[in-house]
């Protein structure tokens, strides 16, 4: 499941403990980041900013976080799909076939 070896004892027991979690709730392939990114999409779908997330999840530059969850962002989902209601507001008839001649 992990791909870095172990260096610790205590290494070991978190790996054979968080193995132990996924297989009691049958998550098939389960790792943690598959708890990072719910973390930090759930934070940016609620609104919170892309620089607090980019702290929260450690990153050393916003770039790392705006690579990965960028789409996630709420302001920006709202704004596309304004964008995408206005454009079939002026043109409805367009939006289905094509420019009309």
């Amino acid at each position: 499941m992990d791909s870095a070896p172990a260096k610790t004892c205590e290494d070991r027991l978190t790996i054979s403990a968080r193995i132990a979690v996924f297989e009691l709730a049958k998550i098939p392939d389960g790792h943690a980041h598959r708890f990072r990114d719910t973390f930090a999409v759930s934070l940016l779908q609620a609104g919170v900013p892309m620089e607090r997330v980019s702290v929260l999840l450690g990153h050393r530059s916003i770039k790392v976080t705006e690579k990965y969850y960028a789409p996630w962002v709420r302001a920006r989902q709202k704004q596309l799909e304004a964008d995408i209601r206005r454009s079939w507001e002026r043109h409805p008839r367009e939006s289905m076939t094509g420019p009309v001649t």
